[in-house]
């Protein structure tokens, strides 16, 4: 999978949140069409000053007004929550919204699976018992105002429908629901990649020694499940065999085109992927009329199901039908390269990914690019059955900078940058440039020099030719946030050496060269391969704390298929990177041994790519958690050689509180247990050579152990064509310190194959993210004035453990009070991502409803069972700022003055909340509108004093020139604060008449 916390290019399920307070200023002389001033300060570079933020706050008045009882649903608000899951909200709004409903009776795909496992008798009426649950279903929704849309019954027995908000409690009241979810929104935005060692990634992973035995995937039919498919693109074209459109219902799943009103519309995530798992391209001759890109099973069929639109957006719903439409049609594997930040086992397409494993296809999904930090895990990705892909690197030519005071660092190559060539090894001068603008080099040498350059502001692509043009023989552009990221130059052209570096290492070359004299960084270049990706998300799953990702796969730095709208392709190949592109590497390794083994089960194919992978370790030598890379990266070439495979029976349920479903993996959750417990798995060992093998079996501590791990045989023999069974017994050390513990399970054959099963173990208390995190406004400065600029403000949360009580408090940050309510709820809230559109500053308290006056303020969770148990979760507060004043300001006498054909306007700033809270001018802007065949904007400058200066071309008879002081929340764009009338005079005399 691709995250953009938020500001990645990846694949999410998840709510991307889109605010932009001002556009960029046209150039002064510039003409516009209509009168309207563009704001010249950047929202992105402003957060509110965390050094007037109280570092504990006074909650006795909240507690006080929880003792009164006086909890409120806050239904208007509820109604405008997007994007939950699970359970809809309670509404009392009669706006519509599109929710799935699932029913009672088990979907065709579990009652098969069931009946194959003995878990139930055949019954040759579920069909009937199915339809006619569904019948009556419809029938009762006569009782509301309910449009039906889609019907599920192969991976989830339900319904997509449309229904006013304020019924949908009623839906649970209707004869067979089981529960109601809502129809979640899904986007891709995958994250560009540095240029890679483009074709390893493939054989690197083993597929080389299947393709000499002569299984390429033939045979095997492969449905990916995305943005369409460019299925014109040569590489591509015979590997397509059909598929679906579920954006506009037809049998046409191409790509969107590029849309010259929506620059964002166009797509190409899904022929990447498919490129990956089936392109028939040839890298030695990408002349010879299929294009470029092979992928690990370039021999399978391809079958594309779009879900995914312009922009890349889709719905739930549509997941579910293409989910369905896939077993249908029969597909061996899908690929769901799709992902969400919210940590959810009980997600809709999670339970129908589970249902279509357990009905025989091998359902593949992204585990999500949240990382690096634990439970960022995201669903589907958290589906228990499926399997879930980590990214890892293939071998990549990776850049590093060693300098005095400082640890060696890597960075990485943009995408479409030259090589490091001569510059390897050779000192440079770093020269700090600032955000990388032409203005930042004035004055500065950069002859043959390194350019550090911060991100923000301007493209990568402007601060690498700007730092060309000054001479520099490299451009070393560094994060501005925690973490490296991915960056690209756009498109092929002539650009000096450019990387991208973490903040952290940024700021510390900062630091040197502002301190050191001609400061010197020596380039260098190091082969690595097999590191976990610092996006790459991380397990375990919420609740049950499930090992995730199930595997790694190369997801850094992936070179495949894009389309060419334009029907040239050439250069129609892009490098990405995410989960998503490791996922389909795991696809197309599926269809090779599918192919081979010709009727392996799912699980069977899970859990041998589980037993064979390639533990990782990161540049310090130390090993990746389980929870970071699953069982380790696939390795085609051990898997082939194992004569068995070795499976761990667990338990899942489709939904909170549902029928516990066992099923097979090559990994061992324990889950939490309390110190002195104990626990017990049956591991199958089945023979899949249609040799006899036999095994010693051990187990090991990765560290600390938590108590013993013992097992019922020392050895194990498995027969030509069966199966044997051991079981695995914990018991945990009553004096077991709180804590994840973990080890594995390995499997040695006398041939000298060995086999693997992590496990995992949580002791006591679980350090589990809090109940409710990542609360962000956006934008954090607004103006709640009703001028119709920045009125209102986004707030967003991810529940991530279902809370009875829940609410959304607002503290005035500098000092401490509790000001009142913006959402609460005893009614529960579920797991999920969520929305509040529109907020407009209005709080709740025991006296009324009001809005907030001008200030500093954060937005503070409280959870709990109940109100008398919930507590407040201050590490998750998040700053905001209400400014609903313009600067106040005054012109000079006189107001201009005239020299060399040019007017400059002057005056003084007096005041305005954005100074006192940033202690400069910097939140504040200035600028001038003046009629020229249509109004042309003139941006100011301002002193550190508060003196500002507007030039305007000296016309004599100039209409009146109308002057605006505005702020960073927007006040004061609407109407000029001044207007000045130019008038008839001698050049360099003061003229000027105030308005």
């Amino acid at each position: 999978m691709h995250r953009t916390s938020f500001r990645k290019r990846w694949l999410t399920l998840s709510i991307l949140l889109a605010f932009a307070v001002s556009l960029a200023s046209p150039a002064a002389g510039s003409a516009a069409e209509a009168k309207r001033l563009h704001s010249s300060l950047d929202a992105d570079q402003f957060t509110p000053p965390s050094a007037k933020i109280a570092s504990t706050f006074d909650h006795s008045l909240k507690r006080e007004a929880l003792k009164q009882g006086a909890v409120s649903s806050n239904h208007s608000l509820l109604s405008k929550i997007i994007e939950p899951r699970n359970f809809v909200p309670a509404s009392d709004s009669p706006e519509p919204v599109d929710v799935i409903v699932e029913l009672k009776t088990d979907p065709v795909s579990v009652h098969r699976t069931k009946t194959k496992k003995g878990l139930m008798k055949s019954d040759d009426l579920h069909q009937s018992e199915l339809s006619a649950e569904q019948t009556a279903f419809e029938a009762s929704l006569a009782k509301l105002s309910a449009k039906p849309k889609r019907q599920y019954k192969q991976v989830f027995n339900g319904y997509s429908l449309t229904i006013p908000g304020n019924q949908v409690e009623g839906l649970l009241l209707l004869p067979g629901v089981k529960a109601v979810y809502p129809d979640l929104e899904l986007k891709v935005s995958p994250i560009d990649s540095f240029t890679p060692n483009m074709d390893e990634s493939a054989p690197f992973m083993g597929a080389g020694y299947l393709w000499d035995l002569g299984f390429d995937g033939t045979g095997i039919k492969v449905g990916v499940l995305d943005t369409g498919i460019d299925y014109r693109h040569p590489s591509l074209a015979p590997a397509y065999k059909g598929g679906y459109d579920f954006v506009d219902d037809d049998a046409d799943p191409m790509e969107t085109p590029p849309d010259p009103n929506d620059p964002e519309a166009a797509t190409d995530h899904g022929t990447h992927v498919s490129g990956t798992i089936a392109g028939r391209g040839d890298p030695l001759n990408p002349d010879s009329g299929t294009g470029w890109v092979r992928g690990v099973a370039y021999g399978s069929d391809l079958y594309a199901y779009r879900v995914l639109g312009p922009g890349g957006t889709g719905s739930t719903e549509d997941v579910l039908a293409a989910i369905e439409r896939s077993v249908l049609d029969d597909m061996d594997i899908i690929n769901l390269s799709l992902g969400s930040s919210v940590n959810d086992q009980y997600d809709a397409t999670a339970i129908a990914l589970n249902n279509a494993m357990l009905d025989g296809v091998v359902a593949v999904t992204a585990n999500g690019n949240d990382g690096p930090d634990d439970y960022t895990v995201g669903s589907p990705g958290t589906a228990d059955i499926a399997i879930s892909v980590g990214a890892s690197s293939p071998p990549l030519n990776i850049p590093t900078i060693q300098a005095d005071g400082i640890d060696k660092a890597y960075a990485s190559m943009m995408a479409y940058s030259p090589e490091l060539g001569d510059l390897q090894g050779q000192p440079l001068e770093l020269v700090d440039a600032g955000l990388g603008t032409a203005a930042d080099f004035e004055g500065k040498d950069l002859s043959g020099k390194a350019a550090l350059i911060a991100r923000g502001s301007i493209s990568f692509t402007e601060k690498s030719l700007n730092a060309q043009a000054a001479g520099a023989a490299a451009a070393v552009i560094y994060n501005n946030e925690p973490g490296n990221f991915g960056g690209t130059l756009g498109s092929e052209g002539d650009y000096i050496p450019t990387m991208s570096l973490s903040q952290e290492v940024g700021l510390a070359l900062k630091a040197q060269a502002d301190a050191n004299e001609s400061y010197l960084v020596t380039f260098g270049i190091e082969l690595e391969q097999d590191f976990i990706g610092e996006f790459s998300s991380i397990g375990p799953t919420l609740p049950g704390l499930t090992i995730k990702p199930d595997l790694s796969a190369p997801g850094v730095a992936i070179r495949s298929s894009v389309p060419a709208f334009d029907g040239n392709y050439e250069n129609a190949y892009a490098d990405l990177q995410g989960t998503s592109m490791a996922s389909p590497h795991i696809a197309g390794a599926a269809a090779l041994l599918l192919q081979k083994y010709g009727t392996m089960e799912p699980f069977e194919v899970k859990s041998l790519l589980m037993n064979n992978a390639f533990e990782l370790a990161d540049r310090e030598g130390q090993r990746y958690s389980s929870m970071a890379q699953g069982a380790g990266r696939a390795d085609l070439g051990p898997t082939i050689e194992a004569k068995a495979v070795a499976m761990v029976e667990q338990a899942t349920s489709a939904v909170p509180g549902g029928e516990s479903m066992p099923y097979l993996t090559g990994s061992i959750s324990f889950g939490q247990k309390e110190a002195g417990a104990a626990d017990k798995r049956t591991v199958t060992l089945k023979d899949i050579a249609g040799t006899a093998s036999a095994y010693s079996i051990a187990t090991v501590w990765h560290g600390e152990a938590a108590g013993t791990l013992t097992t019922s045989k020392t050895n194990v023999a498995v027969s030509a064509g069966g199966s044997a069974l051991f079981d695995i017994a914990l018991q945990v050390d009553p004096y077991a310190a709180d804590g994840r513990y973990e080890g594995k399970v390995i499997l040695a054959e006398g041939g000298g194959h060995t086999l693997h099963l992590p496990f995992v173990v949580y002791v006591g208390d679980v350090d589990i993210p809090d109940a409710i995190s990542h609360v962000a406004l956006e934008p954090p400065i607004f103006s709640p004035n009703g001028d119709g600029v920045t009125d209102t403000a986004n707030i967003a949360f991810n529940v991530n453990l279902a809370s009875p009580y829940f609410s959304l408090d607002v503290y005035d940050a500098v000092t401490a009070e509790w000001k009142g309510t913006i959402l609460e709820t005893a009614d529960g809230i579920a797991p999920g991502s969520y929305i509040i559109e529109g907020w407009d500053g209005q709080v709740t308290n025991p006296s009324g409803s009001a809005p907030l006056e001008e200030g500093l303020y954060v937005i503070l969770p409280w959870a709990g069972n109940d109100a008398a148990s919930a507590a407040p979760l201050e590490a998750q507060a998040s700053p905001f700022v209400i400014d609903v004043s313009p600067p106040v300001s005054a012109l000079d006498k006189p107001a201009y003055t005239v020299q060399k054909g040019m007017a400059t306007i002057t005056g003084q700033i007096k005041s305005d909340y954005m100074i006192d809270l940033f202690g400069d001018y910097s939140a504040v802007g200035v600028a001038a509108l003046y009629k020229n065949k249509g109004w042309v904007q003139a941006d100011g400058v301002i002193a550190p004093d508060g003196s500002f200066s507007i030039q305007v071309p000296y016309k004599p008879g100039l209409k009146p020139v109308e002057v605006y002081v505005y702020d960073l929340a927007g006040n004061g764009t609407l109407e000029p604060a001044h207007t000045v009338k130019i008038k008839k005079g001698k050049p360099n005399k003061p003229k000027g008449e105030l308005e």
